[in-house]
């Protein structure tokens, strides 16, 4: 059964795509570190939920599949974490107070205006970075000065 899943991706030519090419073997899944903190990259504001995007917290220290962004701490924020670990919560917090404005401003909108618009939103990492979490720099900031 899993010899005929292979044969099928290679008859099918997805061990040909972008992401398969590039991995030894083409099957194989990506090798990466869990991080604390993930944001799912797609959503609706009109779902039920309120919210396009939503920031969750790795209790499990799970290494996400593709349909999260993954979010690693710069070494300064990984340091403050493993000295104080009871600012991951804190941290958590703050990003979930980021307003759906701010995050959808940097994404984009597919079938839908892009303000408040009930189309489907993305949001790629290097938008997700252009956002500013003035909160995030004031707990960091106290953090940093605390282990002074």
């Amino acid at each position: 059964m899993l010899w005929d899943y292979l044969h099928r991706g290679v008859k099918q030519g997805i061990r040909d795509r972008y992401l398969c090419k590039h991995r030894s073997p083409w099957y194989s899944m990506e090798k990466r570190p869990s991080s604390p903190f993930l944001c799912t990259y797609m959503g609706r504001r009109d779902s039920g939920k309120g919210q396009p995007f939503r920031f969750i917290l790795n209790h499990s220290k799970a290494t996400a599949t593709n349909v999260y962004l993954m979010l690693y701490p710069l070494p300064t924020l990984a340091q403050a974490l493993l000295d104080q670990p009871e600012l991951h919560q804190q941290m958590w917090q703050a990003l979930n107070q980021i307003s759906d404005q701010a995050l959808m401003g940097e994404g984009r909108v597919y079938g839908g205006l892009q303000v408040y618009g009930g189309g489907l939103h993305k949001l790629e990492p290097r938008e997700l970075g252009n956002v500013q979490v003035e909160r995030i720099e004031e707990i960091l900031a106290r953090a940093v000065s605390r282990n002074s």
